[in-house]
C-alpha cells in the first residue's frame, strides 16, 4: 500500500498569534505547514516549496494577498495549488478590500471573511 502524501499548506499572516493558532490547528489535524510573515517572504516561500495549498493574509504587509495572489498568477511556472485570501471582519468598510470578483480574478479561490 502506497504511503499517504502529507499536504503542504503556506500560512502567511503579519499577526504573530493569528499564525500561531492557525498553524497550530493545521498541524494537529496532520498538515506540514510553512509560514510566512509577510507577502514578500510568502511569495518567495510559495515559489520554491510549491505547497498544497496557501492562505494569506488580504492585508499582509510588503504584498497584500491580492497582490501575492496576482504576482503568483503572472509566474510562469504552473501553480498546482489554489490561494485563499482571509479577511477580518472589523475591516470590512475599508473600500481597499476587494469583492469576490476580484480575487477570482487573480487566482483566489475563496475569499473568507471573519475572526479567528
Amino acid at each position: 500500500m502506497p504511503e499517504k502524501r502529507i499536504l503542504k499548506i503556506l500560512v502567511a499572516d503579519d499577526e504573530s498569534h493569528i499564525l500561531h493558532v492557525v498553524s497550530l490547528k493545521l498541524r494537529n489535524a496532520g498538515f506540514e505547514v510553512l509560514t510566512a510573515a509577510d507577502g514578500r517572504e510568502a511569495l518567495e516561500l510559495a515559489i520554491a516549496e510549491m505547497p498544497d495549498l496557501l492562505i494569506t493574509d488580504y492585508q499582509c504587509p510588503k504584498l497584500s494577498g491580492l497582490e501575492l495572489c496576482q504576482k503568483l498568477k503572472q509566474d510562469p511556472r504552473p501553480r498546482r495549488f489554489p490561494p485563499l485570501c482571509s479577511r477580518r471582519a472589523d475591516i470590512s468598510w475599508n473600500p481597499r478590500i476587494p469583492n469576490k470578483a476580484e480575487f477570482y480574478g487573480c487566482s483566489a479561490s475563496r475569499s473568507v471573511r471573519g475572526t479567528c
